[in-house]
């Protein structure tokens, strides 16, 4: 690698004072700034975190649960920063080992310790039509080691369990796929298409996992968990508990927008929004 350009895998190359400022404006900038909620958010996770600094918890991680989440780890992924590759934990398990990670998770998640977190930052071109040096046309992918997606993993079943979500929001959860969102889409402009009625659609996806103010996604969790830690903006493009994360932090957009008097009607159902993953689809019947 060049002092003066990032080159990945012969794909990408572009300057790397400007990718170092480019991804760090993305995580750290704001694009609606409310300089009064801020405050008043940043203050609650304050207290939170001042008023907790020496609470300690009991959460108890089950041997077959530890051991059945590394079985299901996927293969043939990137290794993280340390590279150590899922098939290394995976295949490498042993009682000892489990143990050993049982115990580490335990201490990690009952003495709040998670601090911080190694990653490696991945550059993929999205189109190769397109100049490889554009920002624009590159895609920041975050990759977590292997023992950071199994913490993920564990707060995630967790989490599941103890947070209902209110809103249309489809993506990673069970029965909650994308082709529910697909089909939900379709039904209702074809319902539409046979009264001879038009649907209105917008479509909405501005890095929306990037931009997550991790302030207001604190106070939220506060108000819904009993167990967590805090960094700054965004969550992980490629992480566990990302699209978790971002379903509690977008929650309340979508049961404000279930309560408006819009959007396509069938029977007493109407439906003036679908979100899936970080994808917003607003829908209505009237331009107005």
């Amino acid at each position: 690698m060049s002092k003066n350009s990032l080159e990945f895998k012969n794909e990408v190359t572009i300057d790397i004072e400007t990718a170092r400022k480019e991804i760090f404006n993305l995580f750290n900038e704001c694009d609606i700034q409310n300089a009064k909620k801020d405050k008043v958010y940043q203050q609650k996770l304050n207290d939170y975190k001042k008023n907790n600094f020496n609470k300690r918890f009991n959460y108890k991680i089950n041997d077959d649960q530890l051991a059945r989440i590394i079985n299901q780890l996927s293969n043939n992924k990137s290794a993280g920063f340390n590279m150590v590759s899922n098939e290394m934990v995976k295949y490498g398990l042993s009682q000892k080992l489990l143990k050993i990670l049982q115990l580490v998770y335990e201490t990690i998640i009952n003495f709040d310790l998670i601090r911080k977190i190694s990653i490696f930052v991945k550059l993929p071109v999205k189109d190769k039509n397109k100049s490889s040096s554009d920002m624009n046309n590159l895609r920041t992918l975050t990759i977590s080691d292997t023992w950071a997606i199994i913490l993920e993993k564990l707060i995630l079943e967790y989490v599941s369990k103890t947070v209902k979500i209110n809103s249309n929001h489809l993506g990673f959860r069970p029965k909650a796929s994308c082709g529910h969102a697909i089909f939900t889409l379709r039904e209702l402009a074809v319902f539409h298409k046979r009264r001879k009625k038009q649907t209105l659609i917008c479509s909405i996806d501005a890095k929306a996992f990037d931009k997550v103010n991790r302030v207001y996604l604190g106070v939220k969790l506060i108000e819904l968990l009993e167990v967590f830690s805090m960094t700054d903006r965004g969550v992980k493009q490629i992480g566990t508990l990302s699209p978790w994360f971002f379903s509690i932090y977008i929650d309340e957009l979508g049961s404000l927008l279930n309560g408006l008097n819009t959007g396509v009607k069938i029977g007493v159902v109407r439906i003036n929004n679908i979100l899936y993953a970080d994808d917003i689809i607003l829908l209505a019947d009237d331009a107005n």
